[in-house]
């Protein structure tokens, strides 16, 4: 989780750093996230029990929930880009399982690996967190 709160600081500043009418500025290719149909929609910490609270998936991004802020990984893509680095994202797809690797600048690294155990419960297995569909 300590890899997630670096990666919003490093996020937060090169947005800071940035402005966002710049002509040259670059849109993030919308599919470098593209999850499996089955985890499309909003999934929340039922128990509310877990630091993040939950996601949604979108055909082309993935919003995490972390203490009442919404984290979408497209802006955050964007934003690395438009600051000139280079991002490269890895999905892993099987029946039931959906994994997206994030390889940040300066060699950071994030990982979210989902199980699915039915229609309306996935398991983020780096967090072993349960949510549950909405």
């Amino acid at each position: 989780m300590r890899t997630f709160i670096l990666l919003l600081l490093v996020f937060s500043t090169s947005l800071y750093s940035c402005t966002s009418n710049d002509d040259d500025s670059t849109d993030v290719d919308k599919t470098l996230i593209s999850p499996p149909s089955w985890i499309l929609g909003t999934w929340k910490d039922a128990e509310e029990i877990y630091e993040v609270e939950g996601f949604r998936f979108t055909e082309n991004n993935m919003i995490v929930y972390n203490e009442g802020l919404e984290y979408s990984q497209n802006d955050l893509i964007d934003g690395y880009i438009n600051a000139g680095f280079i991002i490269s994202v890895d999905q892993e797809e099987e029946e039931g399982w959906y994994s997206v690797h994030f390889n940040y600048p300066l060699g950071e690294e994030v990982t979210y690996s989902f199980e699915q155990r039915s229609n309306t419960t996935i398991i983020w297995v780096e967090g072993e967190a349960v949510y549950t569909k909405q």
